[in-house]
This record gives structure tokens, C-alpha cells and sequence, in this order.
């Protein structure tokens, strides 16, 4: 058993009231990504995101399977082809993808469940950009914008700069392969 924490924002106050507990750090970020010009887009493919993924972050990330990989690709695309979710992006202005998130809408939730970003991202603030955006669409609504928690404390860090709430919750893991094997796992 372990511990973890998932990130949750309430939005029905009004946006004036959710900027107002955003942290000093994140609306001088989103200030500095107002500067360059960074249209959202929703016509990024599942594809694209997975892909942009693998060339930023999944080299990093450790072994990660093909077979998972596939999973994500099948719910991504069976959500957005149903409603049920979208996918959210920043283009260069040559159209090449700089930051995409996945996002499942059910009921009065939106959850972030996967995301990625370039090196360039980065440097424009684009994630505080993308989600500052979607605070602002959905500010007043009795919805709550889940980030899905992180065990990494930067990615922590930036979801709490939204003036998010942790709820804590924990991981069973059991392993229930025979005695021998159950050691390789």
C-alpha cells in the first residue's frame, strides 16, 4: 500500500475569484505566456499526443510498454469519438505540436489524465496557458477540474499553483503470481 495525492480545483466561484488563489508564481507564468501568440487547438489525433510524448518525456520517463501505449491510443480515441473527452493542443506556427493534454469530461468533471510538452513549451508557459483556459471556460460552473495527482514534486508543485486541493488516497498493489516468480515482478 502506498500513499498518493490527486490535485482537485472547484470551479464554481467566478474566474476573477479562482485567479485570485492562484499562486504569485503561476499568474507571473501565465502573464509571461500571454506575451507570445499561442492559439489552443482541438484537432490534435491521439497519435500526435502519444507521439509527442515518446519524443519529450517518455525517453526519460523509464521502460514504459508498447502494449500501454496501445491502451492509451484505444481510450483516447474511443473517448474523443464518443464525447466523452478531447484532446487539447498548442501549435508552432509552422503547425508542428508544442503541448497537448488528454482530457476526459464526465458529468461535472474534467480530468487531465495525460499530457505532454516540448522543450519550447517550456520556455512559453504553454501548460499554465492551456489550463488557465480551461479554468477561465469553465469558471462559475459547478464542475472541478481534476489534475489527476502526481508522485513527481515539481508536477505536484505546478498543479497546487492553480490553488488546487490534495486529497490523499491509497495505492493497493498485490502481487499474485506463484512464490518463485512473484520475486521478479
Amino acid at each position: 500500500m502506498s500513499p498518493n495525492t490527486n490535485f482537485e480545483l472547484g470551479l464554481r466561484d467566478q474566474y476573477d475569484r479562482l485567479w485570485f488563489d492562484y499562486s504569485t508564481d503561476c499568474r507571473r507564468n501565465i502573464n509571461i505566456a500571454h506575451r507570445y501568440p499561442q492559439d489552443i487547438v482541438d484537432d490534435v489525433r491521439p497519435h500526435e499526443l502519444i507521439s509527442l510524448f515518446r519524443n519529450s518525456i517518455g525517453s526519460r520517463a523509464g521502460l514504459i510498454r508498447e502494449v500501454s501505449y496501445r491502451r492509451l491510443f484505444s481510450l483516447m480515441d474511443f473517448c474523443v469519438s464518443t464525447g466523452k473527452g478531447r484532446i487539447l493542443g498548442v501549435r508552432s506556427p509552422k503547425g508542428k505540436l508544442l503541448w497537448a493534454t488528454f482530457l476526459i469530461e464526465l458529468g461535472n468533471r474534467i480530468t487531465m489524465l495525460f499530457t505532454a510538452g516540448s522543450k519550447k513549451s517550456r520556455e512559453l508557459r504553454t501548460a499554465y496557458h492551456v489550463i488557465d483556459n480551461i479554468v477561465r471556460e469553465n469558471a462559475g460552473k459547478a464542475k472541478i477540474l481534476d489534475f489527476a495527482g502526481s508522485s513527481i514534486p515539481s508536477v505536484a508543485v505546478f498543479m497546487k499553483s492553480f490553488g488546487s486541493r490534495g486529497n490523499n488516497y491509497y495505492r493497493i498493489y498485490r502481487n499474485t503470481l506463484p512464490w518463485p516468480l512473484r520475486f521478479l515482478k
